[in-house]
């Protein structure tokens, strides 16, 4: 069972990011702004973080995981759809906030698929859910960077349409495991004053704030403006995503926990790297090259940020856990695409990713200040 819904969990990211990387370049060629774009990618995150929590909270109480899947495959399905039929700016922002609804219940697959490992087995069961995501994305950039140039947009949202389809269907032939005991909504709300949920749930958002609006939105649209065609741009997230894949791989590998307190501000500091290399040269196969420790860092982060942030929540409460944590780090989904667009009308791309290469370097200080206080207690 548990290799059925890795599949869907691949169909899904598939299904959700198969028109990104080219979503910035396709809306800048219809002539909308940098402000408007920073929208579209923001309400994707938007949606997620008003409802991930909430989706957490019901699973957790009603525990019927099967049907918030399907629901999951029939929204992002319908958000394709929505943009095939309305190739405009508008469209998009519809299609943007059924796919982000969707994305919210990503909360209910995490917590079925570590169902279905051992309690001592969270951190390879969070690494492979993370592994799923990050493959769909993978494979939706190669169809993406090899189909764009000839089929367009149009093919792009079709292969979204049919993956989310794809997930409905097989979610069918899930099972629920059982739910042993029903808990009020007060005592899941409980989660909240779990200082370490707090910390790297506010840890996160930053990660996925700058993955989002740099990684794979306006570092692509830069590489356009610099001359890139769509293989380029192709290329630039199929790298970001390959080593997105192997970040997520790093914390199943990880023998001594420990060592976990040292990767995660190293690895906030290669995002903060990668935010300067980007804006430090115009030379467009630099860009590119520096898509390794975009996609890396943001691998790792997201998968170590996941399993340190519920390590202390018992297991009936972990859905609503995971629906706060993930609430929280699509805040950054939401917001950073926003600010950054801002900032690069206003001022420059330049000021924009030295704005986001300081938060980073703020993060890592943030990581190393949290573990010494705990090792001090």
């Amino acid at each position: 069972m548990s290799n059925l819904l890795f599949i869907i969990m691949t169909l899904l990211w598939m299904s959700l990011y198969v028109y990104v990387p080219y979503q910035a370049a396709y809306l800048s060629s219809i002539n909308t702004t940098s402000s408007m774009i920073g929208i579209i990618i923001g309400v994707y995150g938007a949606a997620q973080m008003f409802l991930k929590f909430p989706f957490g909270l019901i699973n957790d109480y009603i525990g019927k995981c099967q049907s918030l899947i399907i629901l999951a495959g029939f929204l992002t399905s319908l958000g394709a759809v929505i943009r095939l039929l309305n190739t405009n700016q508008y469209g998009f922002l519809i299609g943007g906030i059924l796919c982000g609804i969707s994305a919210s219940i990503w909360t209910v697959f995490i917590i079925l698929y570590a169902s279905y490992f051992n309690k001592n087995e969270e951190y390879k069961a969070a690494s492979k859910a993370l592994v799923a995501s990050v493959l769909g994305m993978f494979i939706s950039f190669i169809i993406a960077a090899f189909s764009y140039n000839k089929l367009g947009m149009k093919f792009l949202l079709t292969v979204s349409a049919v993956s989310g389809a794809l997930v409905s269907i097989l979610g069918l032939f899930l099972k629920d495991t059982v739910h042993e005991k029903k808990l009020s909504v007060k005592v899941l709300f409980s989660v909240l004053k779990n200082k370490r949920l707090i910390v790297f749930s506010l840890l996160a958002i930053v990660i996925q704030g700058i993955q989002m609006s740099a990684v794979i939105s306006f570092t692509l649209n830069r590489i356009k403006e610099l001359g890139g065609g769509s293989q380029n741009i192709g290329t630039a997230s199929i790298v970001s995503m390959l080593f997105a894949i192997i970040g997520a791989f790093v914390p199943s590998r990880i023998k001594n926990q420990d060592n976990i307190k040292k990767y995660i501000p190293l690895s906030f500091i290669i995002m903060a790297v990668y935010c300067i290399m980007v804006v430090s040269t115009d030379n467009i196969f630099i860009i590119t090259a520096s898509q390794v420790l975009g996609g890396f860092s943001s691998g790792i982060l997201a998968s170590l940020l996941t399993s340190e942030s519920i390590k202390e929540i018992e297991a009936e409460k972990k859905s609503s856990a995971m629906g706060f944590f993930q609430s929280a780090y699509s805040f950054g989904i939401f917001l950073f695409p926003i600010i950054t667009g801002k900032l690069i009308d206003i001022y420059s791309i330049q000021t924009a990713y030295i704005v986001l290469a300081s938060i980073s370097i703020l993060s890592s200080i943030v990581s190393i200040t949290y573990y010494a206080i705990k090792s001090v207690k």
